[in-house]
């Protein structure tokens, strides 16, 4: 392994050294730290250039996904370009630089974290917190729910009353259920990578003080997202098929309202027809169409574009 503090301190240098000079110390410690990296994380980058092992580590690892992006600037980078590259830039290439370096450094002390207390008793004890986190916000919200439940089955309901947080959730539950995220990629729009033991319990241990440190992160936010509240034995694709029920009779209405004959059974032709005779909403329905047809939408997504269309028709309509 090398020594990551003595690699940093050739970067953070005196800002008058020549571009070149200061281009060619960035670049060969980047070098050692995808190096180091791929160490970490058994990726095999021999015989690699440096674009290629950065995005190697980057379709490989769930951590230090940010190499990629500093590697591809640094690789576009020749002899010209240099010369009209600025101070602020390469104070941004050294930052992210640095950023890497810390974020290696954290991986390794948790990787000693695990080897000293055991991955099996670290697994268990956040399991344990996180439960006792999500009864905690479950009860704030008043929900009902089932306190025997697993932490991946109680994610689900938390999921339904603090989805502003689903970009935390989304991750976790993928971790939970087999140990792996899914990465929208320019491969793939579900690029599967597969954790190791310190990705998997470092995002259950980051979501548990994330909300365990400053308690009014979900007692007191600013949200976006209404609670969604399901009915017994109802599922989210079902409230999905009232909403758009009930935005399909606002339709109605709405046609009704300038003497439009249409066919009420065909929910297409209502909604293209609504379109057409108020041209003035065209970006309400091009956001309700983005919303149906992007494959990262969950219903909860679909659901609050629902609901924030049908409020914005019913309360403007007859005013345009």
């Amino acid at each position: 392994m090398y020594n990551l503090n003595e690699i940093i301190k050739l970067i953070l240098g005196d800002m008058k050294v020549s571009k070149i000079k200061r281009y060619r110390d960035l670049y060969n410690n980047v070098e050692k730290i995808c190096r180091e990296i791929s160490d970490l994380k058994n990726i095999d980058i021999s015989d690699m250039d440096l674009y290629n092992a950065s995005m190697e580590i980057y379709y490989n690892s769930i951590w230090f996904s940010d190499i990629y992006g500093l590697c591809r600037d640094l690789c576009f980078i020749d002899s010209e370009t240099i010369k009209n590259i600025d101070n602020q830039e390469f104070a941004r290439m050294e930052r992210n630089y640095n950023e890497l370096v810390e974020e290696i450094n954290c991986y390794k002390e948790f990787q000693n974290i695990i080897q000293e207390e055991g991955f099996l008793n670290l697994e268990n004890e956040y399991m344990t917190k996180l439960k006792e986190l999500f009864c905690k916000m479950l009860d704030y919200k008043n929900r009902k729910y089932d306190k025997e439940k697993e932490v991946v089955e109680l994610l689900e309901d938390i999921d339904l009353c603090y989805f502003d947080y689903d970009y935390l959730w989304t991750p976790l539950y993928q971790l939970l259920n087999g140990k792996r995220i899914f990465r929208d990629t320019v491969r793939d729009e579900f690029w599967t990578i597969n954790a190791d033991d310190v990705e998997y319990l470092y995002e259950m241990r980051k979501i548990y003080n994330f909300f365990t440190k400053d308690e009014d992160r979900y007692k007191n936010y600013n949200q976006l997202y209404d609670d969604i509240i399901l009915k017994e034995n109802q599922i989210i694709e079902d409230l999905y098929a009232e909403e758009k029920a009930k935005l399909n009779e606002l339709y109605i209405e709405m046609l009704n309202f300038k003497n439009i004959k249409f066919e009420k059974d065909d929910d297409k032709k209502l909604e293209s027809l609504v379109e057409k005779n108020y041209p003035e909403f065209l970006d309400s329905f091009i956001r309700l169409e983005a919303s149906e047809i992007d494959v990262h939408n969950s219903y909860i997504d679909m659901i609050h574009t629902i609901r924030s269309t049908y409020e914005y028709f019913k309360k403007t309509y007859k005013n345009k």
